[in-house]
This record gives C-alpha cells, sequence and structure tokens, in this order.
C-alpha cells in the first residue's frame, strides 16, 4: 500500500511541471504584437502631441507702420469721436434747425468713417484710442457750457476750425505708401471736404445774425 501512494505523488508531481512548463512556453510564444512605435504607430499621448503640433496658432501678420501712419491712426479716430460727441450736443443745445441738422449728419457720417477705421486699424494691429484725446476733450467741455444762440456760433466756428485740420490730416494720409491707408484717405477726403464747405456756410449763415 505504501508503494501505491508513493506512485501515485510521483505521478501527480509530474503532471504539475508539465502544466508549468506548457504555460511558461505559452507566455513566450504570445503571438499578439508589441504596440509598434515610429512610423507605423505612436507611443501613449503621441497622438495628442501630433494633434497638438499640427494646430499652430494663427496670427495676423506683423505691419510696419510708418511715423506718419501711426500719428494719422491717432489722430483721425480722436478728431472722428470729437466729432460725433459734438454732434450730440448739437442736438441736444442747438437753437437753430440749422445747426441741428448739420450735428445729425456730422453724427452720422463720422460715424461710419469711425467704424471704418477702426476696421483699418485692426487689419494693422492697431488699437485706436476709445475717447477723444485731451485737445478735443477741452473744447468739447467748452462747448458743453455754452446754451442757445451763442452755442450755435461757437459750435460752427469749431466745425470749420476741426474739418480744416481733418482735410489737412486726410490729405497727407492720400499720400501714404501702405495702399490701405491710402486708400481709405482717399475715399474719405471728398466727405470731409463737403463737411468743411457746409461748416463754413453755417458759420457765415449764423455771422449775420448777430
Amino acid at each position: 500500500m505504501k508503494n501505491g501512494i508513493t506512485a501515485a505523488c510521483a505521478i501527480a508531481l509530474l503532471l504539475g511541471t508539465a502544466a508549468a512548463q506548457a504555460q511558461s512556453a505559452a507566455g513566450a510564444t504570445d503571438p499578439r504584437p508589441a504596440p509598434a512605435i515610429g512610423n507605423g504607430g505612436n507611443a501613449p499621448g503621441a497622438d495628442a502631441n501630433a494633434s497638438s503640433a499640427a494646430s499652430p496658432n494663427e496670427r495676423a501678420p506683423a505691419v510696419k507702420l510708418s511715423s506718419s501712419d501711426q500719428e494719422f491712426f491717432a489722430k483721425a479716430a480722436a478728431s472722428g469721436l470729437g466729432e460725433v460727441n459734438a454732434g450730440q450736443m448739437a442736438q441736444a443745445q442747438g437753437s437753430t434747425d440749422q445747426v441741428k441738422t448739420f450735428g445729425r449728419q456730422m453724427m452720422r457720417d463720422h460715424g461710419k468713417a469711425n467704424a471704418e477705421l477702426k476696421q483699418l486699424a485692426a487689419s494693422k494691429g492697431v488699437t485706436l484710442p476709445d475717447a477723444p484725446d485731451a485737445d478735443h476733450q477741452k473744447e468739447l467741455d467748452q462747448l458743453k457750457q455754452k446754451q442757445g444762440g451763442e452755442f450755435d456760433q461757437e459750435y460752427a466756428k469749431g466745425q470749420v476750425k476741426d474739418h480744416k485740420e481733418a482735410v489737412s490730416l486726410f490729405e497727407k494720409a492720400a499720400k501714404s505708401k501702405d495702399a490701405d491707408i491710402k486708400a481709405f484717405a482717399q475715399k474719405t477726403l471728398p466727405v470731409l471736404k463737403e463737411h468743411l464747405t457746409m461748416a463754413k456756410s453755417l458759420d457765415d449763415q449764423l455771422q449775420k445774425r448777430k
């Protein structure tokens, strides 16, 4: 009986050893391919890096402007904002239909020109001021203190002065080497000259009423 037990143990030992060897051999010959790295595949995280590299930041092309072009943007913006604000005052404080009508047209025409100037400036990477400069603001503050006929005369006089300066500014910009600035100035210049003629006529009419 002892011999039978010994034989059974030996058989069980042999079977266990054989099973372990078979499992080890199967692991060594696993047909599943390892992840490829290189042209045929990507390592973990490589897809995210590749996606990031394929999406470069979109930037507007840098535009180098001359000092005169930069000055044009600043002065044209300040002047345009001043015209709109003065036109609003003419609506509220003007005592004649002529002044109110002129102020309304200044608001409309300069508001449109201001929007076009802002769009042009953005294409050149230029940020425009959002308020009149110190000189125009001083004129507006003084004009705000006037009423009735005194306001009308002061407003008309200021419009002649401001539009003379605007015409001179845009005439210079109409010769800019930047094609876009040149085109905008040339398109706007006739409107400013018309405004100047209207302002002079308005001023003459009011002077005769003194």
